[in-house]
C-alpha cells in the first residue's frame, strides 16, 4: 500500500536543513535541502491625508511592511477597490 502524505510543521525563522527521510520499511531518502526562514508580520502605518492644489486631489502616503506583494483593499465611494503594491512606500 503506498501512502501520500503532507506533512506540515510550524518553524521559526532560521537556517534549515532536511536531512532525511525513513519509512515505515527503514528505507531511507536522502535529501539534503537546505533552506531558510525569514518571515516578516505584516504592519501598515499611512499618514494624514494632505491636499494638493496642482491635483486637486488628497494624497495618502501607506507604508507596509512584511511580506509582499501586499493585496490592499478599500472602498472609493461605496464601490470596492484593491491595489496589489510591491513597493514597501506608495502614496496614493
Amino acid at each position: 500500500m503506498l501512502f501520500n502524505s503532507n506533512i506540515q510543521f510550524n518553524v521559526k525563522n532560521g537556517a534549515y536543513t532536511l536531512q532525511k527521510v525513513r519509512d515505515n520499511n527503514l528505507c531511507v531518502w536522502e535529501v539534503g535541502q537546505s533552506f531558510n526562514v525569514n518571515f516578516n508580520p505584516i504592519s501598515v502605518l499611512f499618514n494624514t491625508p494632505t491636499y494638493d492644489c496642482d491635483s486637486n486631489k488628497s494624497k495618502i502616503t501607506i507604508q507596509v511592511t512584511g511580506n509582499g506583494p501586499w493585496n490592499i483593499n478599500y472602498f472609493k465611494s461605496g464601490t470596492p477597490n484593491s491595489i496589489i503594491q510591491q513597493d514597501t512606500i506608495h502614496t496614493y
